[in-house]
C-alpha cells in the first residue's frame, strides 16, 4: 500500500511540470487504455456463435426451435431468421432441432459445409467415399449429443440406381446407438434420429433409416406412410377419447366413486358440404294482349236440333269470340349466400359413453329427501334411481354433445341392502385359509415395500452407536492429556522462563535490504566469550573483577 502511495506521488509530481496540453494528451490516451482493455473484456466474455443451420426458418418453426433450445438450456441468440449457438453447442443443438421437429421444411442439413473437403487429387470414386464417411462420423457425433448415448455409429448407403424390370436401389442408412445403463429408447429419439440421417442424405427417406439399439440389438424404424396412418388414426381415437373422458369426469365430480368411459369412432374422411341460397326471382318483361274473331251463320230452319244455344245479331244469324293472353319474364335468380363446410380426417363419427354410479351415493340422494327410512329397498330406490339416471344422461350427452340415447348410466352395487361395503363383507366371507394366505402375502409385500428403508434406519442408527462410542473414548483420552499436562506445567513453566531471553527491543520496518556476513568459528566463539563475560559481570562485579585481575597477573 505505501509502495503504490509513493508510486501516485511521483507520478502527480511529475504531472505538475507539464503543460496543459502535454496533460490533455496523456489523459486522452489513458482513457483509450482503459476503454480497450473494457472492450476486450467484454468481446473475450461474448462466446464465438456458429449458425445451427446453414438455412432460413419460417417463423412457425422458428419460434419452436427457440422454444427446444431454451428447454434443454442451450444458449442461443437469433438473428434473422437463422439461429445462431456457441461452437461446442452446435452438435446437440441439431440433435434437439430434429427431435422436437422444428428444422426448416425441407429436413435437409447441409453437411458439406460442416465438414472440410478431403485430398482434391484423390479419384472421384475414393473421395465420394471418404466423404460418405465423414458424414456418417459427424451424424455420429451429434447423436452422441444426446446426454442419454453413451456411443453411437452410423453407416450411409447413399447409392441411387435406377433397374430394368426390377425396383430402383434407394438410398438405406443403419444406425447403431448404445444407451446409458438405465436408459431406454424412446419413440421421440427413433424420430429424431431417423428425421437427422434422412435429412443430411439426398433422397434418403425416414422408414428407410434403420436404428439399433447397441446392447440388446433391438430394430426400431420409423413407421411407413400407410403404417403411420393407422397408427396417427389410433393415437389421435385415443386423444379424443382422453379429452372426452376428463371433461366427463369433470362434469360428475360431485358423484364419488363414479365410473365412466368414452368410445370415440373416428371417421377417416375429408368431407365438403356446399350450401346456396337464391334470392326471390324478379320480373325482368311482362306483356298483355288480347284477340277477338268473328263468323257470320244462315237462319235456323224448323225441325228438331240440338241444345245448342242462339245468337241474336240482328235479322241474320252470326258468332263472335276473343282471348286473352299475358307473357311474364323473369330474371335470373341472384344468389344470396353461399356457405362451404370442410370437416377434417379424422373427424368424431359417434361418440358414446358409459357411466357407473355407486349405489351408496343412490341411498344417499334418497335419505336426503327420506332421512325417516333407515334402510331403503330397492324398491324405495327405484324412483330416485330412475331420476338420477336421466339427469345424469341428459348432462353427459350434452357434455359430450351427442344422442342421449349414445349414452349408458347404470347403477353397480358397492353395497349391500344392509349397507354394508361388498369389499368388508366378502373379506368376512373368506375362509380361514385364503385369510391366513392373504396375511403372508401382505406381510411379505411389507417386507418388499418397506424392507430398502427399514434397512437404511437400521444402517444409520448403527453407526450412529459407533459414533457415540468413539465419542466417548476420545473424550476420555483428552481427559488424560489434559490430566498429564496438567502435572507437567510447573517443569514446562520453568524451563520456558529459564530458557526466555530479555526482550531488547521491537525491529523497525525497513525497505533496505540486509547484507549477510560470513562469520568464521573463532568470531562466533569470540562473541559467545564476550556475551558471557558481560552477563557475569552484570551479576557479580566484584567477583567478575577478581577474576579479570586474576587472567591479568597470569598473562603478565
Amino acid at each position: 500500500m505505501d509502495r503504490l502511495k509513493d508510486t501516485l506521488t511521483r507520478i502527480s509530481a511529475q504531472m505538475r511540470v507539464l503543460t496543459v496540453s502535454q496533460r490533455l494528451v496523456v489523459a486522452l490516451c489513458t482513457a483509450l487504455v482503459v476503454v480497450s482493455v473494457l472492450w476486450l473484456l467484454k468481446w473475450s466474455a461474448v462466446p464465438q456463435r456458429v449458425a445451427v443451420l446453414e438455412q432460413d426458418f419460417d417463423y412457425a418453426r422458428l419460434s419452436s426451435a427457440e422454444a427446444a433450445l431454451r428447454a434443454n438450456d442451450i444458449s442461443f441468440e437469433t438473428i434473422g431468421q437463422r439461429v445462431y449457438v456457441r461452437a461446442e453447442d452446435q452438435d446437440n443443438a441439431i440433435r434437439v432441432l430434429h427431435e422436437s421437429d422444428a428444422v426448416p421444411q425441407d429436413g435437409r442439413i447441409d453437411l458439406d459445409a460442416l465438414i472440410k473437403d478431403t485430398n482434391p487429387f484423390l479419384p472421384e470414386s475414393e473421395r465420394v467415399f471418404a466423404r460418405t464417411v465423414a458424414k456418417g462420423n459427424k451424424l455420429a457425433q451429434i447423436i452422441r449429443s444426446n446426454p442419454l448415448v453413451a456411443d453411437a455409429e452410423v453407416v450411409l448407403n447413399p447409392e441411387q440406381k435406377r433397374r430394368l424390370g426390377a425396383p430402383p436401389d434407394v438410398p438405406t442408412a443403419s444406425v447403431i446407438v448404445t444407451l446409458k445403463p438405465g436408459s431406454e429408447m424412446t419413440p421421440a429419439m427413433v424420430q429424431g434420429f431417423a428425421s437427422l440421417v434422412s435429412g443430411a442424405v439426398s433422397g434418403l427417406k425416414a422408414p428407410n433409416v434403420s436404428i439399433v439399439d447397441g446392447r440388446t440389438f433391438r430394430h426400431y424404424a420409423v413407421p411407413s406412410p400407410e403404417d403411420a396412418v393407422a397408427q396417427g388414426l389410433l393415437d389421435e381415437m385415443k386423444r379424443h377419447e382422453a379429452h372426452l373422458l376428463a371433461k366427463v369426469v369433470e362434469t360428475l365430480k360431485y358423484i364419488p366413486n363414479v365410473l365412466a368411459s368414452v368410445t370415440v369412432d373416428l371417421d377417416n374422411t375429408t368431407q365438403t358440404t356446399e350450401t346456396q341460397r337464391f334470392d326471390k326471382p324478379e320480373v325482368s318483361k311482362e306483356e298483355s294482349f288480347e284477340e277477338s274473331s268473328s263468323r257470320a251463320e244462315s237462319p235456323a230452319e224448323e225441325g228438331v236440333y240440338a241444345n245448342v244455344g242462339t245468337g241474336i245479331s240482328g235479322g241474320s244469324g252470326g258468332g263472335t269470340s276473343s282471348t286473352e293472353r299475358r307473357s311474364t319474364d323473369f330474371a335470373d335468380a341472384k344468389l344470396a349466400e353461399k356457405k362451404s363446410v370442410v370437416q377434417f380426417a379424422p373427424g368424431r363419427k359417434r361418440v358414446t359413453a358409459s357411466v357407473k354410479v355407486p349405489r351408496s351415493w343412490i341411498v344417499s340422494v334418497f335419505k336426503v329427501g327420506k332421512p325417516e327410512v333407515e334402510k331403503p329397498t330397492e324398491k324405495d330406490l327405484e324412483p330416485v334411481a330412475a331420476q338420477e339416471r336421466a339427469r345424469i344422461q341428459a348432462s353427459v350427452a350434452k357434455t359430450l354433445m351427442t344422442d342421449a340415447k349414445d349414452v349408458e348410466v347404470d347403477v353397480y352395487p358397492d353395497t349391500d341392502a344392509q349397507g354394508v361395503a361388498l369389499n368388508a363383507a366378502l373379506g368376512a366371507a373368506l375362509p380361514s385359509s385364503s385369510s391366513a394366505g392373504a396375511t403372508g402375502s401382505d406381510a411379505w409385500g411389507a417386507v418388499g415395500t418397506y424392507g430398502p428403508q427399514a434397512g437404511l434406519g437400521l444402517t444409520a442408527l448403527i453407526a450412529l452407536f459407533i459414533m457415540a462410542r468413539i465419542a466417548k473414548k476420545s473424550a476420555a483420552l483428552a481427559a488424560q492429556g489434559s490430566e498429564t499436562s496438567r502435572r507437567g506445567g510447573d517443569g514446562l513453566d520453568a524451563l520456558v522462563a529459564e530458557e526466555t531471553a530479555e526482550v531488547l527491543g521491537t525491529a523497525e520496518f525497513s525497505e533496505e535490504a540486509l547484507e549477510g556476513k560470513e562469520v568464521s568459528p573463532e568470531t562466533l566463539k569470540s562473541r559467545n566469550l564476550v556475551a558471557q563475560v558481560s552477563k557475569l559481570v552484570e551479576k557479580d562485579p566484584h567477583g567478575s573483577a577478581e577474576l579479570l585481575r586474576r587472567w591479568v597477573q597470569e598473562q603478565t
